[in-house]
C-alpha cells in the first residue's frame, strides 16, 4: 500500500501542470503537457483523460469522446482517471458513460466505501431508482451506517412514486419501506431528523395518519428541530386531512396563543371553526366556541396588548387576526349567513381600519383584494374618498390642485373669478388655468374634506372678495350651490384699508345632504386693499346670504390640496372627475399609502366608463404624482427600488384604456413616452420594464420589446416562466434573423437543466433532505414536458428548413434543431404550461381580470398553435426527404427497353422510379404519412375558420384587459389566408411524389398531372390573395402626424407571406424541379429516339409548373415592390408628439420621439429581413427553372 501510495503522488505531482491549465482556461497548453507527458507515460490513463477534457472545451467534441471511450476501455479503477472520465461525460451531456466506469472499477477491484458511493451518485443522476436501491443496500453492507440505509428506503420510495400504474411492483414497494425504517425504529437505531421526515414521508403516501400522529406525539417527534413550529404544522396538515375538526379547532387555538399572525393556523382556525358549525347546524348542538361573535371575540383578543406572543411579533402591528376577521365576514357572506354576527361588525369599516393600520405596507392591497366584495358599488366612491382625506399632503406642491368636484373647461379662468365646489366626492389634477388664476404668494384657499362632506379652506384676499362676486351670480337669492355663507362684517369692514381676515361658517341648505357642510376657516393675515385693485372693483357681498363666525386652521399634516371656488353647475361643463387619487404626499409613509389608494380605486372599478377628457386628466394626475414622489427620497441610488412605480402604472392603464376604447394613436405614444422616461429614472423597476415590453408587442415592435426583456435581465428558470412575452412575437414580427437570439436562452437553459437538476437530487441525498427529491424530479419532468421548448425547437426548426438560416458556434441550438428534425418527439399527452401569468402586476376589477375559461383558452390556442407548426415542420421534412432521394441520382436510370416497348426493371418497377437503387417502401409510408397530415390540417383550419366570426364577435363583446397573456400569432396567421398556401402547397407535394412512383410516363399519370395542374393554380390564385392582403399603411396618418396608429396586423401578414413563399421555393418547387428535370430529360432523350410511339408529345405536369414558375415570379416581384413601398413610407412619415403634462413638455416630445424611432427602427428591421428573404427566394426562383 506505501508503494501504491508513492506512486500515485508522483502521478499527482506530474499532472498538476495539467490540472492548472485547465483551471485557468488554457486549454491549449494543457492539451500540449498531456501529450508530452504521455510520450514518456503511454500508460497513464489520467493524463488521457486531461487531454480529453481540454480537447472538448477547445470545442472538438468528437474528439474528445473517442479518447474517452479508449480510456474507459480499459477499465481504468484508479480515482483520479474515473473522476476525470466523470468531469469528461458531464461536460459532454453523457451522463449514461458515467456507470459503467464504476461498475466495472466495483467488480475488479476490492469492496470500497468511496467508489460505491461514486456508483450510487452515477444512478441518481440518471434516475435509476431500483439500481440505486442496491448500490445503496451493498454500501451499507460494506459500511452499516444509517445514511446508506434510508438511501436505500428512499429510493424505494422513489420507485412507488414514478412507477406506473401499470407496474406490478407499485404496491410493494411502500409497505416495504414502511417495515424497513419500523425495523430501525424497534431497535432504537433512528437518529437524525431527516430520518423522522422520512417516515412520516412513508406514512403519508400509505394514508396511515393515526400512524404518523403517534409518532409526531412519541419521541420521535421531538427530533423534528429544525423548523419552527414543525411539529404543529405536522399535526395540522394530517388533522385537515383526516376530518378531525375539534382536534384542528383546538390545536389552532393553542398555537395562535403564542403565535397569534400565524396564518396557516388562522386558516386553519376559520376551516374548523366553519365545519364545525355546519356539524351543530345539521344535528341541532348550541354552537358555543365556533359561533362567528365567538370567533370575533377570540380575533380580537389576539391582538390584546397583554397576550402571549413569540419575539418576533412583540411590539409591531399583525395582519393575521385582520385578515382573519375580513375572511371570516366574506365566508359568512357568501354562505348567505353574515346575520349571525348581530350588526355586531361592519364589513366597510374592517377594509377601512385595515387600510389605516397597513396602506404603507407594499402588500397591503394585495391582502385586501379578495375581500373587496364586501363594498358596494354604490359605496365605493364614499369609501375611497374617505381614506384620501385622510393623508397628509404637502403643500407646497399642492398650489392649483382642487380636492373637489370641478367642471373642466378649455378656456383659461378669468382672473377675477374662484371656483367654488359643488361635490365633495372628486378630485381634480392641477391645471394651468386655475395656477394662474390663483395668487401663489398670497394666503391661498385650502378645502379639507372631511368623512361626512364638510371641508375647511383659507382664503386669499383676492378670493374673499371673489366670493361675494359667486354668491351674487350664483342665483337669485344669493345662496351658493352647497349652502348660505353670511358675514358677521359688512363688506364696507372687508374692504377697509387694513383689515384683517375673518372666519366664515358655510351652513348646509339641507342636512340631507352631507356634502353641503363645510366650515370655511379664513387665515389671520393683514392685507391692504389699495394694493389690490380686483377688490375695490368687486360687487357686494349678500348680507342677508352670508354669516360669519370665528374658526380656527386645522394641523398642517390633516390639511388637503389647495382648492378653488367653482361657478355653479348649471353654468360649467358636465364633465368632472372621480375622486381617486392622493394629494401630493409630503414623506414616504404617506406617498406608499396614497399609491395602495390610487391603485384600490382602478381595483374598485372607479376608472371604467369614463370620459376621454377625464380620463386623459387622471392619467395627468397620476404623472404629476409619480414625478413628485421620485424627490421624496432623492438619497437612493439610481439601482434602488424608487417609489411611486404604482401612480406610473395607472397612468399607463388609464392611457392604454383610451387607446383600446377610441383608438387614439396618441394615447399609446404618451404611454410609452412616459415609460421610457420611467425607466431612465427608476432602472431598477421591473414593472415598468414589462408595461414597456407588453406595449411594444402591442404595436409589432419586436425591437423595443427585446431590449426592454434584455433589461429585465432574466435569470435560470425565469427564461422558461417569463419567455413567452417575447417568443410569441417572434413567428410573425418578419425579423427571421433575430429570432435565434429570442430562443437561444431557453434552450440553452433546458439543456443545461438536466444536469443541474441531477445534481441537486445528489445533494438532497447527501444532506438528508429526502422530501426534496420528489420535488426535484417533479420538476425535471415538468421542464421535460416544456411547452415552450416544444414551440421553440419547432420554430427554430422551421426558421433552419425554409428560410435557411444556421446558428453557428451555437451547440444547444444546433442540438434543439436535431431533436425537432427527428420526427414528432413532442410529448402531446404530457405538455405542461410553465408560463407564470401573474408576472405583470394588473390593477384591473375582479369582474376585469381574466377568467380561468380565458387562461385554459390562452392554453389550448397555444397547443393548436404548436401542432399547426409541427405538422408544418413534418410536411417540410417529408418534402426535404424526398428532395434529397431525388438529387440523389441527376437523372432517372434507364434500362433496355423490354420487348413489349416499356422500359421497366427485372421487378416490373418503371425505370423512373430507380434512383439509389429504388426506395419506394419508404416513399409509400412518406406518402401516407403525408396523407395523414393533410387530414389533420385540414380539420384544424376548418375549425378555426368556422370559429373566426364567433372570435370576433367575442373581441366586440368582452373587452380584454390590457396585460392579459400573450397568445401565439394563431388569429393573425388565419386572417392573413396563408393558411391555404400551405394546404395547397402539402397537396402539391403528395401529388408530386404520387407522381414520381408512378412514372410519368404511366397510363394514370395523365390523371395525376391534371390534379398537379389544379394544384398548381390554386396555389398561384391563393399566394396572389396574400400579396394583396399585404396593400395598406404599418403607419395610419389619417388623423395628422400627432395621432399616429400603427397597424401590426399589416406587419404580420407580411411575415407569413414571406414566411409562405420560402415554403413554395423550398417545399414545392424543390420537389417538382427535383422530379420533373430528370422525366423532362428522359422524354427528350426519348423524342430523340423517335422508337418509342407511347411517348408524349406534352406533359400537362411539365407545362403547369413552367406556367406556375412564371406566375409564381411575378407575384412575389409584385410582394417585393410591397415591402419597398412600405419602407419609403415609413421613411416619409413624421410623427408630432402631444404632451402630456404642459410644463414638461419638451421632455414629453422627446421622450415621445425615442419612442416613436424605436417602433419605426423595429419595423425597418422587420421590413429589411422580409425584403432579404425575397429576394433570396427569387435567385432560388432562377435555379429551379427547368
Amino acid at each position: 500500500m506505501a508503494a501504491r501510495s508513492h506512486v500515485q503522488e508522483t502521478n499527482d505531482r506530474r499532472l498538476r501542470p495539467i490540472y492548472d491549465y485547465l483551471d485557468n482556461g488554457n486549454n491549449k497548453m494543457a492539451i500540449q503537457q498531456a501529450e508530452k507527458l504521455l510520450r514518456k507515460h503511454k500508460d497513464l490513463h489520467c493524463a488521457k483523460v486531461l487531454k480529453a477534457i481540454g480537447l472538448q472545451r477547445s470545442g472538438r467534441q468528437a474528439e474528445a469522446l473517442m479518447l474517452g471511450q479508449e480510456v474507459a476501455a480499459m477499465e481504468p479503477a484508479d480515482d483520479s482517471s474515473l473522476q476525470a472520465l466523470t468531469i469528461l461525460y458531464r461536460e459532454l451531456h453523457r451522463p449514461e458513460l458515467v456507470p459503467p466506469l464504476y461498475e466495472s472499477a466495483v467488480k475488479n477491484g476490492l469492496p470500497s466505501e468511496e467508489l460505491q458511493a461514486h456508483l450510487f451518485m452515477a444512478y441518481a443522476r440518471l434516475g435509476h431508482f431500483k439500481k440505486m436501491q442496491q448500490a445503496a443496500m451493498v454500501l451499507y453492507k460494506i459500511t452499516p451506517k444509517n445514511p446508506y440505509y434510508f438511501w436505500a428506503v428512499m429510493s424505494l420510495v422513489m420507485q412507488a412514486i414514478c412507477a406506473s400504474e401499470d407496474d406490478p411492483g407499485k404496491e410493494m414497494f411502500l409497505p416495504l419501506a414502511e417495515r424497513m425504517i419500523s425495523k430501525l425504529v424497534k431497535q432504537g437505531k433512528v437518529e437524525a431528523e431527516a430520518e423522522v421526515q422520512l417516515y412520516l414521508l412513508v406514512l403519508d403516501l400509505l394514508e396511515k395518519h393515526d400512524e404518523a400522529l403517534t409518532v409526531l406525539e412519541g419521541p420521535l417527534g421531538g427530533k423534528l428541530c429544525g423548523e419552527l413550529r414543525a411539529v404543529d404544522m405536522r399535526k395540522a396538515a394530517i388533522l385537515r386531512k383526516t376530518g378531525c375538526w375539534h382536534e384542528a379547532n383546538e390545536l389552532a387555538h393553542h398555537v395562535l396563543e403564542y403565535s397569534p399572525d400565524d396564518w396557516p393556523s388562522l386558516q386553519l382556525l376559520l376551516d374548523s371553526s366553519f365545519h364545525l358549525m355546519d356539524c351543530h347546524r345539521k344535528t341541532g348542538e348550541a354552537e358555543t366556541s365556533c359561533s362567528p361573535s365567538a370567533l370575533m371575540a377570540f380575533l380580537d383578543g389576539l391582538e390584546s396588548p397583554d397576550r402571549k406572543s413569540t419575539a418576533d411579533t412583540v411590539g409591531r402591528p399583525i395582519r393575521g387576526p385582520s385578515l382573519a376577521r375580513l375572511q371570516l365576514l366574506w365566508r359568512l357572506k357568501q354562505d348567505g349567513r353574515e346575520e349571525e354576527l348581530d350588526d355586531m361588525i361592519d364589513g366597510v369599516q374592517l377594509l377601512r381600519m385595515y387600510l389605516w393600520r397597513f396602506g404603507a405596507r407594499p402588500c397591503c392591497l394585495a391582502d385586501i383584494k379578495p375581500y373587496l366584495g364586501l363594498i358596494q358599488q354604490s359605496q365605493a366612491q364614499q369609501f375611497l374618498s374617505t381614506l384620501l382625506d385622510s393623508l397628509p399632503n404637502d403643500p407646497d406642491k399642492e398650489t392649483g390642485m382642487r380636492n373637489a368636484t370641478l367642471a373642466l373647461s378649455n378656456s383659461p379662468l378669468p382672473a377675477n373669478k374662484v371656483k367654488l365646489p359643488s361635490n365633495s366626492s372628486a378630485l381634480i389634477c392641477p391645471d394651468d388655468g386655475i395656477d394662474q388664476a390663483l395668487d401663489v404668494s398670497s394666503p391661498h384657499l385650502v378645502l379639507q374634506c372631511l368623512s361626512n362632506g364638510g371641508f375647511n379652506a383659507s382664503v386669499d384676499t383676492e378670493a374673499c372678495n371673489s366670493l361675494g362676486c359667486a354668491a351674487d351670480e350664483s342665483s337669485n337669492n344669493g345662496t351658493l350651490p352647497f349652502g348660505n355663507l353670511t358675514p358677521t362684517h359688512s363688506n364696507e369692514e372687508l374692504l377697509s384699508d387694513n383689515a384683517t381676515s375673518s372666519s366664515f361658517t358655510l351652513s348646509p341648505m339641507s342636512s340631507d345632504n352631507p356634502c353641503s357642510l363645510a366650515e370655511l376657516t379664513i387665515k389671520e393675515t393683514q392685507f391692504s386693499a389699495r394694493e389690490n385693485p380686483l377688490l375695490k372693483q368687486s360687487p357686494p357681498v349678500n348680507k342677508d346670504a352670508v354669516r360669519v363666525s370665528t374658526g380656527k386652521g386645522l394641523p398642517a399634516n390633516e390639511m388637503a390640496p389647495p382648492t378653488s371656488i367653482e361657478t355653479p353647475m348649471s353654468s360649467l361643463s358636465s364633465t368632472s372627475l372621480p375622486k381617486v387619487f392622493p394629494p401630493f404626499p409630503r414623506g414616504l409613509e404617506a406617498q406608499r399609502r396614497g399609491e395602495c389608494l390610487a391603485a384600490l380605486a382602478r381595483v374598485l372599478g372607479l376608472h371604467l366608463s369614463l370620459e376621454a377628457d377625464v380620463r386623459l386628466k387622471l392619467a395627468q394626475t397620476a404623472a404629476r404624482l409619480f414625478r413628485h414622489t421620485l424627490t421624496l427620497d432623492e438619497c437612493l441610488l439610481r439601482t434602488d427600488m424608487r417609489p411611486g412605480e404604482g401612480f406610473c402604472l395607472l397612468a399607463t392603464h388609464l392611457l392604454l384604456d383610451e387607446w383600446r376604447e377610441s383608438g387614439q394613436g396618441r394615447a399609446i405614444w404618451r404611454a410609452l413616452g412616459l415609460l421610457e422616461w420611467a425607466v431612465m429614472q427608476c432602472p431598477a423597476a421591473p414593472q415598468l420594464r414589462l408595461a414597456q415590453l407588453r406595449l411594444y408587442g402591442e404595436i409589432g415592435a419586436l425591437s423595443g420589446s427585446l431590449a426592454a426583456y434584455a433589461a429585465l435581465e432574466p435569470k435560470h428558470v425565469q427564461h422558461e416562466s417569463m419567455g413567452y412575452l417575447v417568443m410569441s412575437q417572434v413567428p410573425a414580427s418578419g425579423q427571421f434573423f433575430t429570432a435565434g437570439l429570442v430562443y437561444s436562452p431557453l434552450l440553452k437553459f433546458h439543456r443545461a437543466q438536466h444536469k443541474e437538476t441531477a445534481e441537486y437530487i445528489i445533494q438532497a441525498f447527501k444532506f438528508g433532505s429526502f422530501a426534496q427529491v420528489p420535488e426535484v424530479v417533479s420538476f425535471r419532468e415538468r421542464l421535460s414536458a416544456s411547452l415552450d421548448l416544444a414551440l421553440a425547437r419547432t420554430e427554430l426548426a422551421l426558421l433552419v428548413t425554409l428560410v435557411g438560416i444556421t446558428p453557428q458556434g451555437n451547440q444547444s441550438l444546433q442540438e434543439s434543431i436535431a431533436m425537432a428534425m427527428e420526427g414528432d418527439t413532442i410529448p402531446w399527452d404530457h405538455l405542461r404550461d410553465n408560463r407564470d401569468f401573474d408576472i405583470s402586476q394588473t390593477f384591473e376589477p375582479n369582474e376585469q381580470l381574466p377568467h380561468p375559461s380565458d387562461l385554459s383558452r390562452s392554453i389550448e390556442t397555444s397547443r393548436l398553435w404548436l401542432r399547426i407548426r409541427a405538422l408544418t415542420l413534418r410536411g417540410v421534412t417529408i418534402a426535404t426527404a424526398g428532395l434529397a432521394k431525388g438529387s440523389g441520382s441527376t437523372t432517372a436510370v434507364e434500362v433496355p427497353e423490354s420487348a413489349g416497348g416499356n422500359a421497366a426493371t427485372t421487378d416490373g418497377i418503371p425505370a423512373s422510379m430507380v434512383v439509389n437503387g429504388g426506395g419506394v417502401e419508404e416513399a409509400g409510408i412518406n406518402l401516407s404519412a403525408l396523407s395523414s397530415l393533410l387530414r389533420e390540417l385540414i380539420a384544424i383550419y376548418r375549425l378555426l375558420e368556422e370559429n373566426e366570426p364567433e372570435e370576433k364577435a367575442r373581441e366586440k363583446v368582452v373587452k380584454q384587459p390590457v396585460f392579459l397573456p400573450a397568445n401565439p400569432p394563431l388569429r393573425d396567421f388565419i386572417c392573413s389566408g396563408t393558411w391555404r398556401c400551405h394546404l395547397e402547397a402539402f397537396n402539391l407535394t403528395h401529388a408530386l411524389l404520387t407522381l414520381h412512383n408512378c412514372g410519368i410516363t404511366h397510363d394514370e399519370s395523365s390523371t395525376i398531372q391534371n390534379k398537379i395542374c389544379g394544384h398548381f393554380n390554386a396555389l398561384r390564385d391563393h399566394f396572389e390573395d396574400t400579396c394583396l392582403a399585404c396593400r395598406g399603411s404599418l403607419i395610419d396618418e389619417s388623423l395628422g402626424p400627432h395621432d399616429l396608429r400603427p397597424q401590426p396586423g399589416l406587419l404580420h401578414r407580411l411575415a407569413f407571406a414571406a414566411e409562405t413563399t420560402c415554403l413554395v421555393v423550398v417545399v414545392v418547387m424543390g420537389l417538382a424541379v427535383t422530379m420533373l428535370r430528370p422525366q423532362r430529360s428522359l422524354l427528350q432523350r426519348r423524342r430523340k429516339k423517335r422508337k418509342d410511339p407511347q411517348v408524349p408529345q406534352s406533359v400537362p405536369a411539365l407545362t403547369g409548373y413552367q406556367e406556375f414558375v412564371v406566375a409564381f415570379e411575378a407575384a412575389v416581384n409584385k410582394l417585393l415592390g410591397i415591402v419597398g413601398e412600405h419602407v419609403l413610407d415609413l421613411r416619409n412619415v413624421h410623427y408630432a408628439p402631444s404632451p402630456l403634462l404642459d410644463q414638461h413638455q419638451e421632455e414629453e416630445r422627446a421622450n415621445q420621439k425615442v419612442v416613436w424611432e424605436n417602433v419605426r427602427n423595429s419595423y425597418s428591421r422587420s421590413l429589411e429581413d422580409i425584403e432579404t428573404i425575397l429576394r433570396k427566394c427569387l435567385d432560388t426562383i432562377q435555379s429551379h427553372k427547368l
